[in-house]
């Protein structure tokens, strides 16, 4: 639909704004992740009446133009219009990450679309900042073990802020970190991802930090903001050669998060087990799940 563009930098400005100004319930609904994944899902947006609209042509889907800011909640009648009208142009979509409370406060949807729960692999895991700073109690105890075996082994190690000129260092790792694993189209897309994160990180917000032991980069991650108390972290790699790097330079971005933050989302686990237990093992708030709202047969027309 000639309404709908792809997603330029030039347009983080705007879009980031008006994403932030809904208090999005979801990782998806965020710039960085729009913009460097876009190539895998053909990914196009607009603003309709007043409210971004983001398109996964590749695989016909609406991201819900909402969030958890009651002031900012599209009216049912607005999704029947973009849904129909985009059915009508041959494109039979359905909105997804619709939060529970949309649906609680707006119960009228039942009119015109019925709600399907998510995928499990779509729950976001939520952590308390704070809480992975001080890593207190039983259940993250072997993460404070693995953090004081790191540091004994390693006890010129250095924490510092991403800049451009470490991007090789973190571009090898990266690759090196994938080819030790089996990898699947989404990871191919991930990696596609996070070269466009690595190459446009100062234009893109990113925030991100290197950890270093012995002179060689451990690891590193970046996150970007979410919503007024959220951050969403997007990548998080570890060389494992280096025991207990994946845990420090977690710990090590929960203190730099907690400047702003209350919350970090962690994204999902895309239904593999091991990513599943990695994040299980951090002892998340809450797993947020969300809703698909699907057009009723016979309302398209």
């Amino acid at each position: 639909m000639e309404r709908f563009r792809k997603v330029g930098l030039g347009d983080r400005e705007i879009l980031e704004s008006l994403l932030l100004s809904l208090d999005p319930c979801s990782c998806e609904m965020n710039f960085l992740n729009i913009y460097t994944w876009q190539e895998a899902y053909d990914t196009r947006w607009c603003i309709w009446n007043g409210f971004p609209v983001i398109w996964f042509k590749k695989v016909n889907l609406l991201l819900f133009p909402g969030g958890t800011n009651p002031e900012k909640m599209p009216p049912v009648s607005l999704l029947k219009e973009i849904v129909t009208a985009q059915h009508e142009a041959g494109f039979p979509v359905l909105i997804n990450h619709v939060p529970s409370a949309y649906l609680e406060t707006h119960p009228e949807y039942e009119e015109i679309f019925r709600a399907e729960p998510m995928a499990e692999e779509y729950g976001e895991y939520l952590y308390s900042v704070e809480k992975l700073v001080a890593l207190r109690g039983g259940k993250l105890a072997k993460k404070k073990n693995l953090i004081s075996q790191f540091k004994r082994l390693y006890p010129d190690y250095e924490v510092k802020k991403y800049t451009p000129d470490q991007m090789p260092q973190c571009s090898a790792l990266a690759q090196q970190w994938s080819a030790s694993h089996e990898r699947d189209n989404t990871e191919l897309d991930e990696e596609k991802a996070l070269r466009r994160t690595l190459e446009e990180s100062g234009a893109l917000g990113a925030e991100g930090i290197c950890l270093y032991a012995g002179g060689k980069l451990a690891a590193f991650s970046f996150w970007t903001r979410l919503d007024s108390e959220t951050c969403d972290e997007h990548y998080e790699k570890a060389d494992p050669s280096f025991k207990g790097g994946a845990q420090v330079v977690n710990q090590e971005s929960m203190i730099v998060m907690s400047e702003k933050y209350k919350y970090v989302n962690r994204e999902q686990d895309l239904g593999l087990e091991g990513l599943r237990r990695s994040k299980l093992s951090y002892a998340p708030e809450r797993i947020l799940r969300n809703w698909n709202l699907i057009l009723k047969e016979g309302l398209s027309k």
